[in-house]
């Protein structure tokens, strides 16, 4: 459990699951799965600004953007959603952060096919190829790292299993309103060679001032973390504000790392899929 994990992508979205007797797309208590209904739609993009306050240094880092579209794979229509996170030039002189991930998920159930990362993080570079074969109930990784090298590995496949992306969807179309304040809802992602699970809380309903939006009225949740690199211990935990309206989108995340603080907010959105009726005007 002690190892690197993507900056960005850790920062922005802590994941989760917790296997079950149930099918794929039963493993939570999803909003709806018809079209009209999602919590997002093909065309949606969100574009995240990431701010870092340690010692002399308070300012925006990086942006982080957040897609969806349509695609047909290995004949099955499907999502293609992608989360690309990156320095600005002036701070890639001290550490250059390039993250990207990519799922294809499948459009009538939002269960993974394919999984890509490829990260570059300073000196440390480090790709993932993930196939889901849901048959034989194995992922069938193709990995690397630069202080590894390439290395093929069979990952067990339980019901409930996601990754990064893929997971990032499927949470927004769980049902908020099934879920009380105070209760938790574990979550499960498969990253690198091993699969995590953390849990998801519900705290309750506030508005939040977003700079550049204006004033959300939000559901927030707080997510347990996985020690490494980044988060100093297993304690430490992510908070989020999704909106509280059909779209569901993050709108802004806070939390505490091994040296000092990030947080995160939403500048920038694009093709919803419902009326952004949470933002307060």
């Amino acid at each position: 459990m002690r190892r690197r994990f993507p900056l960005i992508a850790a920062m922005l979205f802590a994941m989760l699951t917790l296997a079950s007797a149930q099918t794929p797309r039963d493993c939570y208590q999803l909003h709806s799965l018809d079209r009209k209904s999602l919590a997002f739609k093909a065309g949606e993009r969100l574009t995240f600004q990431v701010h870092y306050n340690w010692g002399p240094v308070n300012s925006d880092v990086a942006k982080a953007y957040l897609s969806v579209d349509s695609t047909v794979l290995n004949g099955i229509p499907c999502y293609h959603a992608k989360i690309f996170g990156k320095t600005p030039k002036f701070y890639d002189m001290f550490f250059r952060i390039r993250e990207d991930f990519q799922s294809w998920f499948s459009m009538s159930s939002l269960t993974p096919i394919l999984f890509k990362r490829d990260t570059k993080e300073g000196g440390y570079y480090c790709t993932n190829e993930f196939w889901y074969d849901w048959h034989d109930r194995v992922i069938n990784a193709g990995l690397y790292s630069s202080k590894r090298g390439t290395r093929t590995v069979q990952i067990p496949l339980v019901n409930c299993v996601y990754d990064v992306p893929s997971l990032i969807y499927v949470l927004r179309n769980i049902d908020f309103n099934k879920i009380t304040d105070g209760s938790t809802l574990p979550l499960t992602f498969a990253i690198d060679d091993d699969v995590y699970t953390i849990r998801l809380k519900r705290v309750g309903v506030e508005n939040k001032k977003v700079k550049g939006i204006g004033t959300i009225r939000s559901v927030k949740f707080s997510v347990g973390v996985v020690a490494g690199e980044v988060f100093a211990s297993d304690d430490e935990k992510v908070d989020m504000w999704f909106s509280d309206d059909d779209n569901r989108i993050l709108v802004c995340f806070e939390t505490k790392v091994r040296w000092g603080a990030i947080d995160g907010r939403l500048c920038a959105y694009e093709n919803l899929n419902h009326p952004f009726s949470s933002l307060i005007q």
